[in-house]
């Protein structure tokens, strides 16, 4: 079926939930950069542990790309979407509980790869679906959606550590991780699978 063929209330629906999975993909995998300095301070990391805790999640990030696309063409890409977003999330809620920089490293590549898989997925699910004269806007409209991912990550940084200690403000951060996984019901009760 032909993009410009789609009903445009599941071409709505559709952009939608890339927006809604990239937003609290966004939102999930910048509460670790806010969160840093608390980690810093309450674990004495140094910035060697840091960094390296970061690069493992960005290469999970770009292992999940292709990871994720082989899964979508072969499971269909609303399970992959649905399963990459709540793989992130709760990664993200996980590490509110760890106990080490290891087990926080560990819970950002698995963050990392549902990362990549949400974004490589998502962006073609929109592709095939918007209509070929508004490919560019569609897409442009998903990659928008970082920016308010980002925004709600910094909220939630503010109300942390404005109420709570340093000690209990990054995880506190990490717990609110979890509520994106609303959003996966919302896509799956909404989009044909």
């Amino acid at each position: 079926m032909a993009a410009d063929s789609h009903p445009q209330q599941t071409r709505r629906k559709t952009a939608i939930a890339s927006f809604g999975g990239w937003a609290c993909d966004a939102f999930d995998y910048q509460l670790f950069g806010l969160a840093l300095p608390l980690l810093l301070a309450s674990w004495k990391l140094s910035a060697q542990e840091a960094g390296s805790i970061i690069s493992v999640a960005l290469a999970c990030a770009a292992i999940g790309g292709p990871i994720g696309g082989y899964l979508a063409d072969r499971f269909g890409r609303m399970k992959i979407l649905t399963s990459s977003i709540m793989l992130v999330t709760l990664a993200t809620f996980g590490a509110a509980f760890v106990s080490s920089p290891w087990h926080l490293m560990l819970l950002k590549g698995v963050q990392g790869l549902g990362f990549g898989a949400e974004w490589a997925v998502g962006a073609v699910m929109l592709a095939e679906i918007a209509p070929s004269r508004q490919r560019g806007l569609f897409l442009g409209f998903m990659q928008s959606a970082w920016a308010v991912g980002w925004g709600a990550a910094v909220l939630a940084y503010l109300a942390a550590t404005y109420w709570l200690t340093p000690e209990t403000a990054w995880r506190a951060m990490f717990l609110v991780g979890i509520l994106p996984a609303g959003l996966v019901f919302w896509i799956r009760r909404r989009l044909p699978a």
